[in-house]
Parts: C-alpha cells; sequence; structure tokens
C-alpha cells in the first residue's frame, strides 16, 4: 500500500459561485492480485465507509460555508457532492478518511486530493 496519503490526479475540478451539487468523485483503485504492485490499494481491499470529510483552504483551514459537500463510498469510487453558495473563490483540498478491511483487519486512511478550483 503506498505511504502517500495524497491520491493524484490532473484534473482540476472548477465551482463557480452558485453551483449547487455538483458531482465529483475519485476511483480507488486495488492491487488485481496478491503480487501485483498495479493498486494503491493492497489485494483482497474492501471499502466500508466514510469516517470523516472536510474541505480545507490554501492555508490547511477547515472551512465552511464557502465550499459544503457530502461523501460517499462505493465499491472503488469515493464520490462527492460539492457546492459554492457563497463568496470565497481560491483553492481548495478535499481531506477524507475512509474505513476499510484488509482481510479481517478494519482500517483507516486519510486522503487528501488538492483539486477544487473556486471562482
Amino acid at each position: 500500500m503506498s505511504n502517500s496519503s495524497d491520491i493524484k490526479g490532473n484534473k482540476i475540478y472548477i465551482l463557480r459561485e452558485g453551483d449547487h451539487r455538483v458531482p465529483y468523485s475519485l476511483e480507488l483503485t486495488i492491487c488485481s492480485s496478491a503480487t501485483a504492485n498495479d493498486g494503491f490499494f493492497p489485494y483482497g481491499t474492501t471499502f466500508d465507509s466514510v469516517d470523516s470529510f472536510e474541505i480545507l483552504d490554501s492555508e490547511g483551514t477547515t472551512v465552511s460555508g464557502v465550499l459544503e459537500g457530502t461523501a460517499a463510498i462505493t465499491d472503488c469510487l469515493l464520490e462527492f457532492d460539492l457546492s459554492y453558495p457563497t463568496e470565497g473563490a481560491g483553492d481548495y483540498t478535499i481531506l477524507t478518511t475512509i474505513n476499510f478491511t484488509m482481510g479481517a483487519v478494519e482500517r483507516k486512511k486519510t486522503i487528501r486530493d488538492k483539486k477544487i478550483r473556486a471562482y
């Protein structure tokens, strides 16, 4: 399993003031076999639930009211609904902690994704 808590990608999601419930998702990849190194999580991992969800500004401070959202996990897809109801242009980070199981061991992992830009 990767030691990094960042899931990196090349797409920046842009929100404009007044946007409501904009869908956004991350695919959490699982290795295809016990000996493969082709996923972010080890072979046999199952995802259970979202433990916590925060939106951080560019200084790492949790914000509320500027960007709002909800998070859920289904199979290997971490899904968000994001809203931008008020002023607060800038770059934002989603910080999500998920619960998952590897074999019989329950674990948590925090994922930091820096891809939200609000205008």
